[in-house]
């Protein structure tokens, strides 16, 4: 069975009394010349007294292995991006035998994947779903953004956007990514935000299953309401372990 693409539902809790707003029509002439891998076809707004809650749906291709998304933030506060769900069209048969190979991304300090995600500041390796099964995917890496290769200021939303697009995952199974809480105050000077991504492939005829954990940690230094990302370090994971 071939994959038929994946839905990708984007869940983001506002703090009410901080502003939300989509793309400004400049940016949307901008991604319509250069599109990104991405079509929104809903979105619906819920809420407490506390949280307003905002609902993108996206359909992705199989033929794309990233997903772009764009969240422009006003003013101060707290925000939550959760529960992000990359979910198949078509439910696979359970063996991942007759399946193309699965192509995972995963965020390293040694190739530059502008070429796929358009941003220079995601760096990563891309392994097929036969190399998790036969490598040791166990990597400590640190990266100092260099003025010569990488965007030294962001925007929040501009932050928020990289680090989603740095743990996109494009696979046969469901995938979850939790980017976390990003706090930004008047006179900050200073935040680190900690991500983990799990994601899990069935492997081919034994019935193993394969975790991939990505765990990082990004030092950011706030300056005059920007960005600057200091530091971003993390490790790479791979446990097999037997299907329950």
């Amino acid at each position: 069975m071939k994959n038929q693409g994946c839905t990708v539902r984007v869940i983001i809790k506002n703090e009410r009394g901080h502003s939300h707003r989509g793309l400004t029509e400049a940016e949307k002439k901008d991604r319509a010349a250069h599109p990104p891998i991405t079509k929104t076809f809903g979105e619906e707004e819920t809420g407490t007294d506390t949280w307003r809650q905002f609902e993108y749906i996206y359909v992705v291709p199989e033929t794309d292995g990233t997903i772009r998304f764009q969240l422009n933030v006003i003013e101060a506060g707290t925000l939550w991006i959760d529960d992000v769900r990359i979910e198949e069209e078509k439910p696979a048969n359970g063996s991942l035998a007759d399946e193309p190979e699965v192509t995972v991304l995963t965020p390293k300090a040694v190739t530059n994947l502008a070429a796929q995600t358009d941003r220079l500041a995601v760096a990563g390796d891309i392994y097929t779903f036969s190399q998790l099964l036969s490598k040791d995917l166990t990597v400590t890496y640190a990266m100092s953004p260099d003025p010569d290769e990488l965007p030294q200021e962001y925007d929040r939303e501009e932050y928020l956007a990289m680090m989603r697009e740095s743990h996109c995952f494009y696979s046969n199974r469901l995938c979850k990514t939790s980017i976390g809480k990003v706090d930004i105050s008047p006179g900050a000077q200073q935040a680190d935000v900690e991500n983990t991504v799990v994601q899990e492939c069935i492997s081919r005829g034994d019935g193993s299953v394969i975790r991939v954990t990505v765990s990082e940690k990004v030092t950011l230094r706030i300056e005059n309401g920007k960005v600057k990302i200091a530091k971003i370090a993390g490790i790479v994971m791979k446990t097999n372990f037997e299907q329950d």
